[in-house]
């Protein structure tokens, strides 16, 4: 039977694939004894097969076309294709005969058709339908701008009428203003006074404050110069090498630095060395210098421990 051939005809009009020139063939259609034989026009099936079936998403572009381009389908198309449709042999009960799948398309082309003639019908009633709904759409555009213009209205309105409310709540709020205004002045005026005797104390830590900005870079010059060389050193040698040493080379250098600088409470503060102890540090100067210098340095220090104070320490650290 060449059903699935004349098949892939009509499918191939439907989406205007390329077909063979008008000729006339013998075709064969049906099922079992009622198959015959008639003159009629020559297949495409192998200029199909090079084309619209060599294509992996065949499916897929069926199923496109039945949602997307169904409504390009013109009379033209369906004329060209009604001389398929009106063979006796043309049905899907025949296709079915051949495969599963012939039969659905067989279905399909008919109901693309039987679409196509219903549009026909339908679709001027949904251009009518159209023309309405935009009536409809200038008719609420009128009435929106109608009920804009009452809104325009009554906005002015409620805003003259908010700004008479406003206006007398300013004024009792000005009235309760100028009563707590006169109370503050009493009250700022009596603080004032109250705070006078602060002015003197305030300009001295202000001086101080700015003394202590010049002092601060000879200061962390001389916290890193500990951090980095006094490690190995006893209490000491220590205290030598900053206040005769380090110190000293500063000024040499006219580098402002504090005198008598508590490089402990300059490194770290009271909180962070209580921890310290709690962790298990000792408390005497020098473990607290060698916590400042294990923990501020940018290396990790090698520890003499021989009593295990500061591995102790640094396992509960």
């Amino acid at each position: 039977s060449d059903i699935i051939k004349l098949i892939f005809d009509c499918v191939g009009l439907l989406k205007m694939e390329p077909l063979n020139r008008v000729e006339m063939a013998e075709v064969t259609l049906g099922i079992g004894k009622e198959k015959k034989t008639f003159t009629f026009l020559r297949d495409s099936f192998k200029t199909m097969q090079t084309g619209m079936l060599s294509d992996a998403r065949f499916l897929q572009n069926i199923f496109y076309f039945s949602k997307y381009e169904k409504d390009l389908i013109n009379d033209e198309t369906i004329e060209l294709m009604n001389p398929y449709l009106e063979l006796e042999g043309f049905s899907p009960i025949v296709a079915r005969n051949a495969s599963k799948a012939a039969e659905g398309l067989c279905s399909w082309c008919r109901a693309m058709t039987y679409y196509h003639e219903a549009s026909k019908i339908v679709k001027p009633k949904l251009e009518a339908l159209r023309l309405a709904e935009a009536r409809l759409a200038d008719a609420q555009r009128d009435l929106d701008k109608a009920e804009a213009k009452l809104q325009l209205c009554q906005d002015v309105l409620d805003k003259l009428k908010a700004d008479f409310e406003a206006s007398m709540a300013q004024k009792k709020a000005i009235e309760e203003g100028a009563l707590n205004t006169k109370k503050k002045m009493e009250q700022a005026t009596a603080l004032i006074d109250g705070l006078a005797g602060e002015r003197q104390r305030w300009t001295e830590d202000s001086q101080k404050f700015e003394d202590t900005k010049k002092r601060m870079v000879g200061d962390v010059a001389l916290g890193c110069a500990f951090v980095s060389y006094c490690g190995p050193f006893n209490q000491d040698f220590r205290e030598y090498m900053v206040r005769s040493k380090f110190t000293r080379d500063l000024r040499d250098r006219a580098v402002p630095v504090s005198s008598g600088l508590d490089l402990t409470n300059f490194l770290v503060d009271v909180g962070t060395i209580g921890d310290w102890n709690l962790d298990g540090l000792p408390t005497d100067p020098l473990s607290i210098q060698n916590g400042i210098l294990v923990t501020r340095s940018s290396r990790y220090p090698l520890l003499i421990d021989p009593q295990g104070q500061a591995l102790n320490w640094i396992k509960n650290h």
